[in-house]
C-alpha cells in the first residue's frame, strides 16, 4: 500500500522543478517508486487538503487558479486508468496552531492541514490489520509471516519528523516500510531509520533529472568545470553603452543613469569599492577569490532603483554569476551565488536550486577582506514566486542564510527589500573575527546591491 502525503510531495516537486505536478507525473513517480522496491502497488491513498476550503479560509479568495490546479489534480487521480492500484483521494480541512517564535519571543501562528491524523490513523489501521494480531493476520495465521494474504508492504510518502514513531510501530507489527521523498525536505529522523527500513530519494529519479534547471549548464557541470569557462566571458553578453555616452563600464559614474531595467547602468558598486580602497582593489579581490581574471558590473541598486522585489528582478533578469552586497553601518558584507535568480513558473510557488554559494565580508568583521566558505549542504538558493514566500517570509534566501525582504514577525515577506535577517554558524567563521555582530538577526539594510562578475 501507497501513502502520500499530498501535500508534502506537491510542495517539493514545485520546490524544485518551478511548476505544479501533473497527474501524469506523479502517476510516473508511483510506477518507478514501485519497480525500485519490487512491489506490487494494490492501493494509493492520497491525502490533501480540500482545495475549496484552502481557496475560502487560507488564500481568502486568492489565486484561484491554484484552486483549480488542485481540483483537477485529484480529479484525474481518481478516475486514472494508467496504473493497476487504484487511488484514493482523501480531503482534510485546515486549522490554525502554532509554527514557531518571533524574535521577541512571541508565538507564531498559521493555517496548517490536518492531513497527517488521516495518515498516521491509515498506516496504523493498515498495519494492524495485517498483522498478526490483526482480523486479516489471524486468519492468515498459518503462513510464515502472518501477512502473505494481505499487505506486506506500507511505502510512504512524506518528510515529516512526526511519522518517525508511526514507522517503528508499523514495523513493530511485522509490516516492512518505505519512505520516499527528497533528500533536502526529509526531516533528520526520518533519514536516520535502521537499514531494514528502505529510503528512496525522488532526487535520483531519473525523470526529475530532465527538468531540475533551466536550458542552461547544470550545477554539476558548471562545478567540473574551470572558472575561466564556469563564468560567461563578457563578450557572450549584451554590449554595454558606449563609453562616450557613460564611460567606461567598469569606472564609478557620478550621474548613474535612471533605473530602468537590466543594463540600465554603467557604474559599480559605489558602496563596496569605497570600503576596500575602489574598484580596482575590488575586482582584485573577486579575481582573487573565484581563481580568475574577473570584473564586476552593478546590475542593481536599491536606493537606485528601488525597494521593492519586482525593482530588482527587473534589473537583475536572467543574469548570473551575481554578487550581493549589504551595507549595514559599519558592516558590508555579502554572498556569491554561480547561478541566477530562477523565479517559479507559478507566481505563488518558489523554487529551490543548488549551486556554488560563499560568503564574504568586506569590512566590519575582520582587519581585512575575508572569504567565507560554507558547508556543500547549504549552498542553494530559494526565489519566490512574486506572489509567494520563502523561507520564515522572505523573498530570496541564499546559503545558509541571507534572506531579503523578510517580513520578520509577520510570516509573510516585506514591502522593502531591505528588511533582511542574516545567520551564518560561527564553526564556518575564520580565525580572527574582530568585529561584532547585530543586536539581531533582524535588521533594515543601509543599501543592497547586486553586482555581476564577468571574465576578461
Amino acid at each position: 500500500m501507497f501513502i502520500v502525503d499530498g501535500a508534502y510531495i506537491q510542495d517539493s516537486f514545485k520546490e524544485r522543478r518551478g511548476s505544479a505536478m501533473s497527474a501524469d507525473t506523479f502517476l510516473s513517480m508511483l510506477e518507478y517508486v514501485a519497480n525500485t522496491l519490487g512491489v506490487e502497488n494494490v492501493q494509493t491513498h492520497f491525502v490533501d487538503g480540500d482545495p475549496d476550503k484552502w481557496y475560502s479560509t487560507v488564500a481568502r479568495g486568492r489565486h484561484s487558479d491554484s484552486k483549480e490546479k488542485r481540483i483537477t489534480l485529484h480529479n484525474e487521480l481518481r478516475h486514472q486508468q494508467r496504473i493497476k492500484s487504484r487511488v484514493t483521494v482523501a480531503l482534510c480541512d485546515f486549522k490554525k496552531q502554532n509554527v514557531g517564535y518571533s524574535e521577541r519571543g512571541e508565538k507564531l501562528q498559521g493555517w496548517v492541514q490536518g492531513g497527517d491524523v488521516m495518515i498516521v490513523r491509515r498506516m496504523l489501521k493498515t498495519a494492524y490489520e495485517n498483522s498478526r494480531l490483526g482480523a486479516r493476520g489471524s486468519a492468515a495465521s498459518s503462513s510464515a509471516d502472518g501477512c502473505s494474504d494481505g499487505i506486506t508492504t506500507i511505502v510512504l510518502f512524506a518528510g515529516d519528523k512526526d511519522f518517525s514513531d508511526t514507522i517503528d510501530d508499523c514495523l513493530q507489527l511485522g509490516l516492512r516500510v518505505a519512505i520516499v521523498g527528497y533528500k533536502d525536505n526529509m526531516a533528520g529522523e526520518l533519514k536516520e531509520k535502521p537499514s531494514e527500513i528502505r529510503i528512496i530519494y525522488l532526487d535520483e529519479w531519473p525523470a526529475d533529472h530532465t527538468a531540475h534547471y533551466r536550458e542552461r549548464p547544470t550545477t554539476m557541470q558548471r562545478r567540473s568545470s574551470s572558472h575561466s569557462t564556469r563564468l560567461r566571458s563578457h563578450s557572450s553578453r549584451p554590449t554595454p553603452q558606449s563609453s562616450a555616452d557613460h564611460g567606461s563600464p567598469f569606472v564609478n559614474d557620478p550621474q548613474a543613469p535612471p533605473a530602468g531595467g537590466r543594463g540600465s547602468s554603467s557604474s559599480v558598486s559605489a558602496a563596496a569599492a569605497a570600503v576596500v580602497g575602489g574598484q580596482d582593489e575590488l575586482d582584485r579581490l573577486f579575481t582573487e577569490w573565484l581563481g580568475c581574471n574577473t570584473k564586476l558590473r552593478l546590475l542593481y541598486r536599491a536606493s537606485r532603483d528601488g525597494t521593492k522585489y519586482d525593482d530588482l528582478l527587473r534589473c537583475v533578469g536572467d543574469e548570473w554569476d551575481l554578487v550581493f552586497v549589504i551595507c549595514k553601518d559599519e558592516y558590508v558584507f555579502g554572498v556569491f551565488i554561480s547561478d541566477g535568480l530562477q523565479e517559479p513558473d507559478d507566481p505563488t510557488a518558489r523554487r529551490k536550486y543548488e549551486c556554488d554559494v560563499w560568503w564574504f565580508s568586506l569590512a566590519g568583521h575582520f582587519a581585512q577582506p575575508t572569504k567565507i566558505d560554507i558547508h556543500r549542504g547549504y549552498q542553494c538558493v530559494y526565489v519566490a514566486g512574486r506572489d509567494g514566500s520563502v523561507g520564515r517570509g522572505a523573498k530570496v534566501e541564499v546559503g545558509g542564510y541571507l534572506e531579503l525582504g523578510h517580513g520578520h514577525s509577520s510570516g509573510w515577506p516585506a514591502a522593502d527589500i531591505r528588511s533582511c535577517c542574516q545567520k551564518i554558524y560561527s564553526k564556518w567563521l575564520p580565525r580572527f573575527c574582530t568585529g561584532g555582530s547585530f543586536p539581531s538577526p533582524y535588521f533594515m539594510a543601509d543599501e543592497i546591491e547586486i553586482l555581476q562578475v564577468v571574465t576578461q
